[in-house]
């Protein structure tokens, strides 16, 4: 059993052997290695008398290098942005979870045994520094191996966990998964949202990533992050961003929409905004050719007089979404401002037939 045993190393290499073995050495923790799928504590005499000890237990024992199991402290920190309506940090609590993300082409599943957090709030916003390997039961600076699973998807992409370094996931292209989950009570009913949810419910937002190996910080590309933070958006929030963008071009806010339609029906969701030309031109890819696999130069393959169109009729449904959405807004106010007129109306009545 692994309670009945101790990671030891001299020089360049260590081994396991049996608790009892070392009672009478002096050690100290130096370093964390992962052998047969488990991580161990390796310990390093504290003098040169037990090294000698450990090194005649290596010779009985067996002994392995060091270079090809340790593994390198891993810790993630940084700041999200949410905005909540009647969000109540008393009340209503966070979850941190798991994490994926697309670094060198590789993608890599992650997550860690602990998070530590703390909320300020100013009104609806609320803003959420944490910090990784923290938890109520202790503090564990590595990377959680999730019983060897995430072991076995490393091996999928070619890679093993000493290749998962902070350096290595700060270079990500791309985050697949950050997730967070806030459960709080809405209309008397306790409701749970993930990142995407949030971001329905007012705004989500990784303001900034890092990544520690105890020694130095690597930090995620602001373009990634925000890149992310563009993606869980809900559509018609993202596509009036798109179109009142006036720094992009219409084939810059096509292709901006089109990826965005991409991510919605990837997520299972179906409510997308469908614009498809007569001429065969479509939002859904409309820089690739018939088979949808290579890029094209979209005048030259739909004509120019159908691209064209098909840019007019993509602003005029923007336009009649983003005009929906402010009748809905001046329907409500007008709404509210009718309440409070019949309100007021009430109340004088009522004064009345006192006065009487």
């Amino acid at each position: 059993m692994k309670s009945n045993k101790v990671a030891v190393a001299v020089g360049y290499h260590f081994g396991i052997v049996p608790r009892e073995e070392v009672a009478d050495i002096s050690m100290k923790m130096n370093g964390v290695v992962l052998f047969e799928g488990e991580k161990w504590n390796l310990m390093k005499a504290s003098s040169y008398e037990d090294s000698r000890k450990i090194d005649q237990l290596l010779d009985k024992y067996g002994e392995y290098a060091i270079k090809d199991y340790k593994i390198e402290p891993v810790i993630m920190f940084g700041t999200v942005e949410m905005v909540v309506p009647g969000f109540d940090k008393e009340r209503d609590s966070l979850m941190f979870g798991a994490y994926e993300v697309t670094t060198e082409g590789k993608t890599v599943p992650f997550d860690f045994s602990g998070m530590g957090w703390n909320i300020e709030q100013d009104g609806d916003k609320i803003t959420v520094n944490f910090q990784s390997g923290r938890n109520w039961m202790n503090t564990d600076n590595y990377l959680w191996d999730d019983d060897g699973d995430y072991a076995e998807r490393y091996k999928e992409e070619g890679l093993c966990i000493q290749d998962i370094t902070a350096d290595f996931l700060s270079k990500a292209t791309s985050i697949d998964e950050f997730m967070i989950s806030l459960e709080m009570e809405r209309e008397g009913k306790w409701m749970e949202y993930d990142p995407e949810g949030i971001a329905a419910l007012g705004g989500f937002a990784i303001k900034e990533l890092y990544f520690d190996n105890g020694k130095e910080d690597f930090a995620v590309r602001q373009d990634v992050l925000n890149s992310y933070n563009e993606s869980i958006q809900p559509l018609d929030r993202f596509i009036e961003k798109v179109v009142m963008d006036s720094s992009l071009s219409e084939m810059e806010k096509i292709k901006k929409i089109a990826l965005k339609q991409l991510n919605v029906q990837w997520r299972g969701n179906q409510d997308f905004v469908s614009i498809e030309s007569k001429d065969g031109v479509s939002v859904v890819y409309p820089w690739m050719d018939s088979t949808g696999r290579f890029e094209v130069e979209p005048v030259e393959e739909y004509g120019e007089e159908a691209f064209v169109k098909f840019c007019d009729e993509m602003k005029q449904k923007m336009e009649e979404i983003l005009c929906k959405k402010n009748s809905l807004e001046k329907r409500i106010e007008k709404a509210k401002t009718k309440e409070i007129v019949k309100k007021n109306s009430d109340n004088n009545i009522r004064k009345e037939n006192l006065i009487e």
